[in-house]
């Protein structure tokens, strides 16, 4: 996408920002495992089309706007890594960090029309497993819940923030749930708007650094054993009779046993995770930063300590999503984000050092 907008209006593809609202309930758009069957390549090749129309249709009616940032308190979330006896559990912990705050931008135009886009880093799972209908979840409810209250003129976008070890609350309610949490978040979306700062510096800056995060080393002959290994239990399901979910998962493992067979003989060739860090700085007001992947609230919450900006907004999910990214000493405690989704993204370990790279970087 970034690459056919920046073809077809010169805007540079680094000055670019793509950013995923990231649901449960929608049609499937990345490819997990081996299988790439399952992806709409038609439906795919029309968004490209669409988003590169807007992009030229925006460009086409620029216009003077003021950008004002307000933030309020609110928590609609709760960190779902409880470590239990062997490795961190998949479970709501209480005690563990979370965001307890909406932010919200507002772009007004003069003309009382306006774009709000707020954020908040917690996967859309209140319906999730509660309906199989496509859905939003509490996104679209918190868009409907700001139109409602600040009328039509009003352009409510959500981005999404850092939410790898973030379940919202409740998780799998179903649509009544996710109501609810959106009214929720939209009320304070729009108590954010209501006392946002107006930003006085029009000079925007623009800054995106390219980098890998390191793979854990193997062996080759490690890799063919563990290529074996996934085999041998792919064989002993198939004669078991067992359901196709579990057949479909193991075959999952197995595409990400042959990759990791892929990197550990052609280590050069996969130096690591490509990851990306980009940044849109407002004067010294505002700093947008955004991160590649799935990246734990943790980053988020360091970043905003240590920005030197007035107001630090940080996204994940942007430009591109292909693994989580835990925290150093989640890779100690395990789990699923740590092993376990990596299986499904068909992506090789990473390694704690991560953590320290990102920080250093940004």
């Amino acid at each position: 996408i970034r690459q056919a907008v920046a073809g077809k209006t010169g805007i540079p593809e680094d000055n670019i920002m793509l950013n995923c609202t990231h649901a449960h309930n929608v049609p499937m758009t990345v490819s997990l495992g081996g299988d790439t069957s399952r992806r709409n390549k038609e439906w795919e090749k029309k968004l490209i089309n669409i988003t590169v129309e807007t992009v030229q249709k925006a460009l086409k009616s620029v216009k003077p706007a003021s950008i004002s940032l307000g933030s309020q308190e609110v928590q609609i979330a709760f960190n779902r890594r409880l470590m239990m006896f062997n490795r961190a559990r998949m479970m709501p912990n209480p005690y563990g960090p979370v965001v307890k705050q909406t932010q919200a931008i507002r772009i007004n135009f003069g003309n009382d029309s306006s774009a709000v886009l707020f954020t908040y880093p917690a996967h859309p799972v209140a319906v999730h497993s509660g309906s199989a209908e496509f859905t939003a979840d509490f996104p679209g409810f918190a868009i409907q819940a700001i139109e409602k209250e600040m009328g039509e003129k009003v352009v409510p976008i959500f981005y999404q923030g850092c939410a790898g070890d973030i379940n919202v609350d409740p998780l799998q309610g179903g649509y009544d749930a996710a109501a609810r949490v959106g009214q929720v978040l939209g009320d304070a979306v729009v108590q954010a708007v209501e006392k946002s700062d107006m930003l006085t510096n029009s000079h925007i800056a623009v800054q995106s650094e390219k980098f890998y995060l390191p793979y854990r080393p193997i062996e080759p002959e490690v890799a063919e054993k563990v290529v074996l290994r996934v085999e041998e239990g792919f064989q002993a399901l198939q004669a078991s009779g067992t359901d196709s979910i579990d057949l479909m998962d193991t075959k999952d493992v197995l595409h990400w046993a042959k990759n990791l067979k892929k990197v550990a003989e052609n280590p050069e060739a996969h130096p690591g995770l490509p990851f990306e860090m980009q940044v849109f700085a407002f004067g010294k007001d505002l700093a947008v930063i955004a991160f590649t992947h799935e990246l734990f609230v943790e980053y988020q919450l360091y970043i905003q300590e240590n920005s030197p900006f007035k107001h630090t907004v940080v996204l994940a999910y942007t430009n591109g999503n292909a693994a989580y990214v835990p925290t150093a000493e989640a890779f100690y405690l395990n789990g699923y984000e740590v092993h376990g989704a990596q299986h499904r993204y068909g992506t090789p370990y990473l390694t704690p050092e991560s953590d320290k790279l990102i920080k250093e970087k940004s």
